[in-house]
């Protein structure tokens, strides 16, 4: 699934179509609301989080990784900075040097080869995904903040 748009979009999708992809494999809605978004990405297999590691913005594209664990997908990333505290290797996903396209492949390959293994991915992704759940990281913050108002300490 391909959501959005960008410059590349149509040579991605070109392609595909050479390359003899079926084309009921490549899902690409183009740019359309955050709940059909979150539905199509859902309903792959693995998530590719292919963004350079860009200073000024990899902070943002790093933001991918949970949203793609809480869809139960194992993220196949570009190791950016930050990208470590949501993706652990071999078990909710697997890395790749940003730019380095032929590891990549080697990784989505290597997942996509077993379905057991993705299955098992699948469940850490969903098990691990609670823990970045803004609900879930605003009590967090609100329990530290009553911890240390009730020990007395400066705020």
């Amino acid at each position: 699934a391909w959501i959005g748009h960008g410059a590349e979009h149509e040579k991605v999708m070109e392609f595909f179509r050479q390359s003899g992809m079926p084309s009921d494999h490549v899902v690409s809605p183009g740019k359309c609301p955050l709940d059909v978004a979150m539905r199509t990405l859902a309903s792959g297999s693995v998530a590719l989080n292919a963004y350079p590691d860009i200073p000024s913005l990899h902070w943002n594209y790093v933001l991918k990784a949970p949203e793609f664990l809480s869809l139960g997908l194992p993220v196949v990333t570009s190791d950016m900075p930050g990208v470590r505290a949501y993706v652990a290797e071999n078990e909710t996903g697997l890395f790749f040097k940003s730019g380095d396209w032929d590891a990549a492949f080697d990784c989505l390959s290597k997942l996509l080869a077993s379905s057991d293994e993705v299955a098992r991915m699948r469940m850490n992704c969903l098990n691990s995904a609670d823990k970045f759940d803004w609900d879930m990281i605003k009590k967090q913050i609100v329990g530290f903040v009553v911890e240390k108002v009730s020990m007395g300490q400066p705020h």
